[in-house]
């Protein structure tokens, strides 16, 4: 009987929130199943900022008692098999982590009011994925990992100007990037992007003056459009290596550009891995 009461006690002083302030610390009670959603559905619906990690296991189909949520200060991590969107999570603004990963049906991430994620973002394995928008979100704490979604198209996120680096890599359909804000020094070195064709935002990484390093992957450069490039001051770049296969009339539209870059020949394209085709100087030297 001791031992029966002093679990209760312990349970009920993790759920209830403290005097004065809208927070549960379920350290102890874990949010991982619809059951578990369920259970604690009332104690969720009355929080607007839990102490303490979420994952939204295979079997989760309804997250309503998460609507109210805006700040976790642990990992939220998505792996239903049921939910197409994430529009019950809609008043979410602050964020340890955010993992989505082989969440089969989900179709769209749309997370408007998103401001922060404190350390990692990582989506991946997710078949029928197709769009990625974070209208508000300004910092990420670390990297940016997108890989492996079959079918997305589109990753937008107009306003974040701080983040440790940027992967998106292996999405077979790829082909639509909106960051409007320069490349933060930090993540100038992890910059990894990989397009079928690229239809970027006229405005991506606009004003970035600083020690720019990319690796840019394309399959269908003659369809694509890296008129963007112009929008990277010509002194920041310190290499932009593009990938696919591709004839120097492709950029002649950044000879202008190139001509003002300090070492044009740090603009390389290659048609495989390791064998280069032609870089800037060329680029300069052959195109009216």
């Amino acid at each position: 009987m001791k031992n029966y009461i002093l679990a209760y006690l312990t349970l009920t002083i993790m759920i209830m929130p403290s005097c004065g302030e809208d927070r549960m610390n379920v350290e102890d009670v874990k949010l991982w199943t619809q059951n578990d959603l369920d259970e604690y559905s009332n104690e969720l619906l009355d929080l607007v900022s839990i102490n303490s990690p979420i994952t939204l296991s295979y079997d989760v189909k309804d997250i309503r008692s998460l609507r109210n949520i805006e700040e976790i200060s642990g990992m939220l991590k998505i792996q239903s098999k049921y939910l197409m969107n994430l529009d019950m999570l809609a008043n979410l603004r602050k964020v340890n982590a955010l993992i989505i990963s082989e969440a089969s049906q989900l179709i769209e991430i749309d997370l408007p009011n998103l401001t922060t994620i404190d350390t990692h973002l990582i989506i991946t394995g997710n078949d029928k994925l197709r769009s990625i928008s974070f209208q508000s979100l300004e910092l990420i704490g670390n990297g940016i990992d997108i890989v492996n979604n079959k079918k997305i198209i589109s990753f937008k996120s107009p306003n974040l100007n701080d983040y440790g680096g940027l992967n998106i890599r292996y999405n077979p359909e790829f082909s639509y990037l909106e960051m409007n804000s320069p490349i933060p020094e930090r993540a100038s070195y992890r910059i990894q992007l990989e397009f079928k064709n690229m239809r970027s935002s006229e405005t991506l990484f606009r004003n970035s003056k600083r020690y720019v390093n990319i690796d840019l992957m394309i399959e269908n450069i003659e369809d694509s459009d890296l008129t963007w490039i112009k929008n990277i001051d010509p002194q920041a770049f310190e290499s932009l290596n593009i990938y696919g296969d591709s004839e120097v009339s492709n950029f002649c539209d950044l000879k202008q550009m190139l001509q003002k870059t300090v070492h044009p020949s740090n603009f390389q394209i290659y048609t495989g891995l390791y064998e280069r085709n032609f870089d800037g100087s060329d680029i300069i030297n052959q195109c009216n």
